[in-house]
């Protein structure tokens, strides 16, 4: 039996293993972080690499990557951009251990992403992120060294107070529009650290989790190159008004990847 699981776990180095040298392929990817493997999809925006209008590294919510968190990401590669979506949920849970995962790892850990992305060059990736997505994101913009990886972020539904783990009783949580008990930081705390890059913040009107005043105070805090889009929609997921989500997306995507126009 010990025979069969070594086999077994030596099958699943070996897959891991080529997958990295391989390099990012169309669907589903498994990039090992911290000796944990991650599930990260790649929607390619073009045939043609030359013709690509940039990359994307897009984290949904909590959910995961799928229903209108993967559409999220397949919207975006429609309009030319490669779309790298990390599946949020089971980058929380895989480091849900006795020790909570730590901002300066998931720092570090995006900028791995963006090696693996990038086959080593450092290329220029806008970062998207919704809910506890958009909240990982804030962390990866902040630090001064990435942004030279790092040019803008938009997040949408960003909480004040995002999350740091993740366990299948937070289901519960969320079924009843309430903020998961898990280890987390202030989004305030960051938000004035994302300057000189480029800063996105949608709010919709109706957001359960985190009412328009609390996320204006926090957009408040942020530092030029920065805008504010709110939309009149009535929850978290936009319903109501998810075309002008997009349309608000796309034109950020604009202005952080192919703008010509001075940060500042």
């Amino acid at each position: 039996m010990r025979r069969a699981l070594f086999l077994q776990l030596l099958a699943l180095a070996a897959g891991v293993g080529q997958a990295l040298a391989q390099g990012p392929v169309p669907g589903r990817n498994t990039l090992v972080l911290r000796g944990q493997p991650q599930e990260i999809y790649y929607y390619p925006g073009s045939g043609d690499p030359a013709a690509s209008r940039g990359k994307v590294l897009y984290l949904p919510g909590d959910i995961g990557m799928f229903g209108l968190g993967a559409t999220i990401a397949k919207t975006i590669a429609t309009w030319g951009y490669d779309v790298y979506g990390l599946d949020t949920r089971s980058y929380l849970a895989s480091f849900s251990g006795k020790s909570p995962l730590k901002e300066a790892e998931v720092m570090a850990d995006f900028v791995r992403i963006a090696d693996w992305m990038g086959a080593g060059k450092e290329e220029k990736i806008a970062l998207v992120g919704w809910s506890e997505g958009a909240g990982l994101c804030l962390l990866a913009a902040a630090p001064e060294e990435n942004k030279k990886r790092f040019p803008g972020l938009i997040t949408f539904g960003l909480t004040e107070f995002p999350t740091l783990s993740w366990h299948w009783s937070d289901l519960l949580a969320t079924m009843t529009s309430r903020i998961a008990r898990e280890p987390n930081f202030s989004s305030a705390d960051y938000m004035p650290k994302v300057s000189p890059a480029r800063f996105l913040m949608i709010q919709s009107s109706g957001d359960q989790y985190i009412p328009v005043a609390t996320a204006e105070r926090l957009f408040s805090l942020a530092q030029q190159p920065k805008r504010y889009r709110l939309i009149q929609a009535r929850d978290h997921r936009f319903e109501g008004n998810q075309p002008q989500l997009y349309q608000s997306i796309r034109e950020g995507l604009e202005w952080i990847l192919e703008s010509r126009e001075s940060p500042l």
